[in-house]
């Protein structure tokens, strides 16, 4: 069978069985994925099919009126809709860290004080903590992130995230994916993401263990693999402290983003 996609099925004519499709992993996690934004799935986008997806799949069909053994053209597209699009890829920057960095700045907007924000007070993703790390160490006194520069936002991304994540030793899907990592979970958060998925032991730290393991891995593969994690932790975050609910869709907005900006990078 080639190569399927939602896509793909969506545009076709015929459908297809289930049973010919709980192999392909794409497809299958496609599903799970769009099953979870429209409430059918708890379970986690992991592109294995499960009595968890069979069921949220039969009552999405049931909901839509759909055979429930198969895969229509009508069913991808609905569940297509349910994905939301991305917007298209930019031309090749000069730089992999400029290309990172504009994915990372379209999803961190301008000045932000939320009262339920565990980060406090922020601008461009900037933290008032992360700024006045950065100010202390050039000499500066001390100001409101509100005031932050374009070129300040730039030397702290480069400096204080892009290089201590080591995203410059990545290939380019892995390091878009970990740099973004780096700025919305800190360069702890996203080595701890980057040792889960290199299964090595969990330290935060990136070690020698950490740093032989990369060599010896598919860069592209962990950079398609990153996004579901982290979606899948931000439903544990919820779970744990229910005042984080008010940011999960857009969390899961800008997870789902990333995951198919790598996806076109492949």
């Amino acid at each position: 069978m080639p190569e399927l996609s939602l896509a793909a099925i969506a545009r076709d004519t015929i459908s297809y069985p289930l049973s010919s499709l709980r192999d392909e992993r794409s497809v299958v996690q496609s599903i799970q994925s769009a099953l979870r934004r429209l409430g059918f799935l708890l379970g986690n986008a992991d592109g294995i099919w499960r009595a968890d997806t069979a069921s949220a799949y039969t009552a999405f069909c049931y909901r839509f009126g759909l055979l429930a053994d198969e895969l229509s053209p009508r069913a991808a597209g609905l569940l297509l809709k349910a994905i939301p699009s991305s917007p298209p890829l930019p031309p090749p920057s000069r730089s992999l860290f400029e290309e990172a960095l504009r994915f990372t700045l379209r999803w961190e907007g301008g000045y932000v004080n939320h009262p339920a924000d565990h980060g406090g007070e922020t601008n461009k993703g900037i933290t008032t903590a992360t700024y006045r790390d950065y100010r202390a160490r050039k000499g500066l006194p001390r100001q409101s992130v509100r005031f932050i520069t374009d070129a300040e936002v730039r030397e702290i991304y480069e400096n204080m995230y892009w290089k201590p994540a080591r995203c410059e030793a990545m290939a380019r899907p892995l390091a878009i994916a970990h740099f973004d990592t780096a700025v919305n979970f800190g360069v702890g958060g996203a080595t701890l993401f980057l040792q889960e998925l290199l299964r090595v032991p969990v330290d935060r730290v990136f070690g020698p263990r950490t740093q032989t393991a990369l060599g010896q891995c598919n860069h592209a593969d962990l950079g398609l693999r990153y996004p579901q994690l982290r979606i899948d932790y931000r439903y544990r975050r919820v779970n744990r402290d229910p005042s984080q609910r008010v940011f999960l869709q857009g969390w899961l907005n800008r997870d789902n983003d990333l995951m198919r900006y790598i996806q076109q990078l492949s």
